[in-house]
């Protein structure tokens, strides 16, 4: 008899089968032409709830059938995503622009060219964010591309593993450019092996290319004035 928990079910019982790759491969075949199958996830795992401890022959629990369905997103209003999202990008160049005029070489080749005058005219203010605008714009795609790279990491394992996410949230912040980023699964993976795959990969990936915009960040360092490369 199924026993509810949170998320699905659980259903005890031996394994009759040789193996429990056979025991699930079973199962595929039997529900591969019926509309549960569209409907229902199932995985063997070690008993999740306290009656594991009533066997003291095995220390990590019974295996069990677990049953959940196959849409395992959380609901959320996608226009509050959107709109986080939006905000984050905006955070994230403004956070660039304060980083660039902190640097005091930066800041006083915009003011000794009598740009950013706060009592300036309208095309003082247009011409000091044509000033600063190419080195933003440098700064946010290293920031917002190795996001980039690690989002389509995460895409790749759950494309290659046939699994469903959702698109990235940004997340807005003030203090740094955005802070992190979350996708949701909305189907399980197929098995542990996936599931980390879809989280190392994209992390992974995010690093190496965080460090090829840090070389990057050093050449220029090297090679570059206030405002520009000489």
């Amino acid at each position: 008899k199924p026993e509810p928990i949170p998320g699905g079910y659980i259903l005890r019982g031996s394994i009759l089968t040789e193996t429990a790759t056979e025991m699930i491969n079973t199962i595929d075949a039997k529900l591969a032409d019926t509309s549960l199958s569209d409907r229902v996830s199932y995985y063997l795992i070690r008993d999740p709830t306290p009656e594991m401890f009533n066997d003291y022959t095995d220390l990590w629990g019974k295996p069990v059938l677990f049953l959940t369905s196959k849409d395992i997103s959380s609901k959320r209003n996608r226009w509050f995503l959107a709109v986080l999202t939006g905000a984050a990008l905006v955070t994230t160049n403004i956070w660039c622009y304060d980083t660039l005029l902190a640097n005091n070489a930066a800041f006083e080749a915009v003011r000794a060219s009598s740009i950013g005058d706060v009592t300036g005219s309208k095309e003082d203010l247009e011409a000091a964010i044509a000033l600063l605008t190419p080195n933003v714009a440098i700064m946010s795609a290293g920031l917002l591309g190795s996001q980039v790279v690690h989002e389509l990491g995460h895409a790749f394992v759950a494309w290659k593993d046939k699994f469903k996410i959702s698109a990235p949230t940004l997340f807005p912040f003030t203090n740094v450019p955005f802070l992190g980023a979350s996708t949701d699964l909305r189907t399980s993976p197929p098995n542990l092996k996936s599931l980390f795959d879809f989280a190392y990969t994209g992390p992974a990936l995010g690093y190496l290319t965080s460090l090829a915009c840090l070389l990057y960040g050093l050449q220029l360092t090297a090679t570059s004035g206030a405002l520009g490369i000489d």
